[in-house]
């Protein structure tokens, strides 16, 4: 993905400066459009850059707004006013905008010529996507088998990534591809806080994305809140990341972990677990290749009580589940099942009757809680 912030990294366009939206600086950008009227908004494209040099809104600070206000809605990367006999200075309620909605303004000096600009921004958008095309092309070899030459590999990781680079991916999964539309950009976007971008696939329900450790702008923020913060914008996205690896040849591993991730994610909500190292016994259950012996050892602790809800129509052991999530305290249960506490308490103990065990103990609950975790795996 290509940025405004990196777009504007190069040495030929340092004159023009951000002068508001600061916080929008990293926007994806794909192209350049330039207009002298906001009544060309049908022709603005999603994360195109606008260029304007104000020669139909001479001296009318109104139609800036407006078209700044268009370029928004649009879902503009941001816009760039060219400053001189049309726009002597951008207006306040302009920067206003820019400040208040986060979305980039930049100015930029008469002597610049707005086709020079325009040329270079597509030729150095137009270098980076086919870099970024390859990069795609290289992930999808890596973890779908597209790619058999193992020398071309090679070479196409040693341009993409520093050797030795610590490498993982991240899966986001979604219910449904209108989601993923509007969201793959920020995607991309809120994982550069953390990590370094190397490339992107976008399938019809999710989104892979492939990182290493370090480059990210923000690396000490923590990837759980970044995950937590995107469920905020849309509950029916599903996160997983798979543990890192030096080599290209294991991420297909990383791949099939992020999976592991969201697949136990979306069976039980409530862990909020979204990196395979944060697994803990899931993973061993999940690495063990026979898992006999763990079937069994659910049958020996949750059988009674399973075979109990399917004679009596009881869901006991859904309760069983909750209580042992909110560590036993009866209020939250209570609040969590919409039933009453005095009910909770005399279902618990008819739970305790049936398995023949005492509910308070640490051991009880260590072992129940493990049945459930081979339980969330095996099914």
């Amino acid at each position: 993905m290509v940025t405004l912030r990196k777009l504007f990294a190069l040495p030929e366009v340092n004159r023009i400066r951000l002068v508001s939206g600061e916080k929008g600086f990293d926007r994806a950008v794909t192209g350049v459009n330039v207009t002298e009227s906001y009544d060309l908004a049908d022709f603005f494209r999603q994360n195109e850059l606008i260029v304007t040099t104000g020669i139909n809104m001479a001296h009318d600070p109104g139609k800036w707004l407006k078209l700044t206000q268009t370029a928004y809605r649009h879902q503009a990367a941001g816009i760039v006013y060219n400053v001189g006999p049309y726009i002597t200075e951008i207006s306040q309620n302009v920067l206003d905008f820019g400040q208040n909605y986060d979305f980039p303004i930049f100015v930029m000096p008469w002597a610049e010529r707005v086709a020079d600009f325009v040329r270079l921004s597509v030729q150095f958008l137009t270098s980076e996507q086919q870099a970024e095309r390859e990069a795609n092309q290289l992930l999808a070899g890596l973890l779908f088998g597209q790619t058999t030459q193992s020398m071309y590999l090679d070479d196409k990781l040693a341009r993409r990534v520093k050797a030795g680079s610590d490498q993982a991916i991240v899966v986001f999964s979604f219910e449904s591809g209108a989601a993923r539309a509007s969201f793959s950009y920020t995607v991309e976007e809120r994982i550069s806080e953390k990590y370094g971008m190397i490339a992107t696939l976008t399938q019809p329900d999710r989104i892979i994305c492939w990182v290493y450790r370090t480059g990210g702008r923000k690396p000490h923020c923590s990837f759980t809140e970044l995950c937590v913060s995107m469920r905020k914008q849309s509950a029916q996205i599903l996160f997983g990341m798979g543990n890192f690896y030096k080599k290209g040849s294991e991420l297909s591993k990383s791949y099939r972990e992020a999976l592991d991730v969201i697949r136990l994610n979306d069976k039980n909500p409530n862990l909020n677990i979204y990196r395979y190292q944060d697994m803990g016994a899931y993973a061993l259950i999940l690495d063990t290749a026979d898992r006999y012996p763990f079937a069994e050892f659910n049958q020996k602790i949750l059988g009674p009580l399973n075979r109990y809800d399917q004679l009596h129509q009881t869901e006991l052991s859904d309760l069983l589940r909750i209580y042992l999530e909110e560590d036993g305290k009866t209020a939250a249960i209570a609040e969590r099942t919409f039933i009453h506490r005095n009910t909770v308490l005399y279902r618990l103990k008819k739970i305790e009757d049936i398995l023949g065990v005492a509910l308070d103990r640490s051991f009880t609950k260590t072992n129940l809680t493990l049945a459930y975790m081979i339980e969330d795996i095996l099914n």
